[in-house]
């Protein structure tokens, strides 16, 4: 586990997806779970996307602010893989409900569990470590 909270600024990231400006072929499932995953679920890489701009970041702390609820859930380290082997990528994990006939945010839907990394050499690349209905 990686203390402190959120790694990424999912807001931002979220902005960049809804833009159409971000490369299909810059989203990596970098782990080969990640590709039984997709594989399984029959996702396209639109999907995918399309999931991670309905997730929920937590909101800054305001005093006397009611907490809102988010989907959130820790950063830790995941084993992705590398160039030339595998390497260890810093990753935030989120969960949501889904209804996965419509790809839509649904309180009785599936729940479904996001582990990603965003690199940042230039440009944009995000690295799905996980991506599945929880078990």
């Amino acid at each position: 586990m990686i203390r402190g909270g959120r790694l990424f600024d999912l807001t931002a990231l979220q902005t960049l997806l809804a833009s159409g400006e971000f490369d299909l072929d810059a989203l990596v499932f970098g782990t080969r779970g990640a590709r039984a995953d997709q594989e399984r679920n029959r996702w396209k890489h639109e999907d995918v996307l399309h999931m991670l701009t309905l997730l929920k970041e937590p909101a800054p702390p305001a005093p006397g602010a009611v907490e809102r609820s988010n989907d959130y859930v820790k950063s830790e380290w995941c084993e992705v893989d590398g160039e030339k082997d595998m390497q260890w990528a810093p990753c935030d994990v989120y969960r949501m409900h889904v209804d996965l006939a419509r790809l839509q945010r649904h309180p009785q839907g599936t729940e479904v569990y996001f582990k990603f990394s965003v690199e940042d050499d230039g440009y944009i690349t995000i690295v799905m470590a996980s991506c599945h209905p929880s078990a």
